[in-house]
């Protein structure tokens, strides 16, 4: 039987998750604000906003093209349809994985008195991965994991953390309402289900028709206790319209394990499309509904199959296998696509980061910046998710030109990776994803500056070893 110290350390700055001096508790100090409808055409002011204006850099950044390489599940939406994982399920999950202890004699002692990305001092553990090495023996055992953790915060072991479950699960409510008049023209009849439309009429204003919350099956999902949720991240959808607001160049590429792709990139289609009704407004972006595969080989190789194209007229699987074809590939890329990585491969490999999910990197071209959002972006962890593959100065000319066949990526190790936190990796924090609809839009800006003053170090190196 698993115990719980009700003593935790101070090492992370806090003596308990109970009440404090002023008699308040925890969950009376959660600061949180929920999705906001933008108004059409403003952008939001970047953390980095002062500098990118004063920055010798901005002119660059703003001609400097965004490859946004997105994780799906707890990135840019909260379930599972490959695991059939719900919404509650999900985000379970995702607590289990920010919060942290270690195993006592006296059984496990929390270190954690509210859910954090990074470790509160060193010698802990997230209660997912503790679960992970107990229980995990083979791929099939996954399955329990997820039913472990999947109930977490009603476990006693995870119930302090009930607060933070319950704060954010109501922050990804769908509250969207029409007139009860024109709800069916709006969205069509055949997407309203009684099954999941609010049982009853919101208080309707005295003079009006009723209000009803409105059902759309690409942009909600049902959850576990029957209630509609936002199916994408509202503040990844509002980061889209803020990027093309701000006049910038950028494509997106979803990197998922899962089987949900085509799904994801469906419901993206169709709020570019304008059909979002807390975001109108159509956005001129191509988007390709059927994802290519990555497939990692021994030896370092990888195999990159290209999305088929968009019109159909792809007559076979189009296949790339050097590094410096597949970063040509995506670098230019035009709209949003998807890529389905190689899980297998990377379980079979004991999570080691250098056989996630890979990402090119080529700090010598100055026209494109890659960007990877993924909440499992361990950058000081070996079992990290990704695999940052860098091209070196002598492999400048390779990446363009002729000789590209000859090119090859260096996989860079945890101590080189740290640096690019912020820069060209970013753990999603799914709580901050969920209560802060900026969230991403931030975090693009605060990487772009990034980026400019990691360059200009680098060139500044360089110039010195010259």
């Amino acid at each position: 039987m698993e115990h719980v110290d009700g003593t935790l350390s101070h090492c992370n700055g806090h003596v308990s998750a109970g009440d404090s001096d002023d008699g308040s508790t925890a969950a009376d100090r959660i600061e949180l604000t929920g999705p906001q409808t933008p108004s059409s055409g403003r952008t939001t002011e970047a953390t980095c906003g002062d500098r990118c204006r004063t920055s010798g850099y901005a002119a660059d950044q703003q001609r400097r093209k965004l490859v946004l390489h997105f994780d799906v599940r707890n990135t840019i939406l909260v379930s599972d349809s490959a695991t059939h994982d719900s919404v509650e399920q999900a985000l379970n999950s995702f607590l289990a994985g920010v919060t942290w202890g270690r195993h006592e004699p006296s059984g496990w002692v929390w270190y954690s008195d509210r859910p954090s990305l990074r470790a509160p001092c060193p010698d802990v553990i997230t209660y997912y991965k503790s679960r992970e090495r107990q229980l995990v023996r083979s791929p099939a055992d996954r399955v329990l994991l997820r039913r472990v953790t999947g109930d977490f915060t009603r476990q006693p072991i995870g119930r302090k953390f009930r607060r933070y479950f319950e704060a954010h699960l109501r922050l990804l409510e769908w509250n969207v309402v029409h007139s009860s008049a024109s709800i069916c023209s709006d969205i069509g009849g055949d997407e309203i289900s009684p099954a999941v439309t609010s049982s009853a009429p919101n208080e309707p204003t005295t003079g009006t028709k009723p209000e009803m919350v409105s059902v759309d099956r690409k942009l909600t999902i049902v959850g576990a206790n029957g209630r509609l949720y936002h199916y994408l991240l509202p503040s990844f959808v509002k980061m889209l319209y803020d990027l093309h607001a701000d006049g910038s160049r950028f494509s997106l590429i979803l990197r998922t394990y899962g089987v949900d792709a085509p799904r994801v990139l469906d419901s993206i289609a169709h709020v570019v499309a304008g059909n979002h009704p807390l975001f109108p407004g159509q956005l001129p972006v191509i988007v390709n509904r059927r994802p290519g595969r990555i497939r990692r080989q021994h030896g370092g190789r990888i195999r990159c199959e290209l999305p088929p194209s968009t019109d159909g007229t792809d007559a076979a699987t189009v296949v790339l296998d050097t590094d410096a074809d597949i970063y040509r590939y995506m670098s230019h890329v035009d709209g949003i696509c998807g890529f389905v990585d190689d899980f297998r491969f990377w379980q079979e490999n004991d999570y080691t980061h250098s056989d996630g999910k890979p990402l090119w990197i080529d700090f010598a071209d100055p026209d494109v910046q890659h960007i990877f959002f993924d909440d499992n972006i361990r950058v000081a962890d070996a079992e990290g998710i990704v695999d940052v593959r860098l091209f070196d100065d002598a492999d400048r000319a390779a990446t363009s030109g002729s000789g590209c066949e000859l090119a090859a990526a260096r996989s860079l190790s945890i101590e080189e990776i740290a640096p690019l936190d912020s820069v060209c990796l970013v753990q999603a924090d799914l709580l901050e994803c969920t209560s802060n609809v900026d969230y991403f839009i931030n975090m693009v800006r605060l990487c772009r500056q990034n980026y400019s003053d990691y360059l200009q170090r680098h060139q500044n190196n360089h110039d010195r070893d010259v």
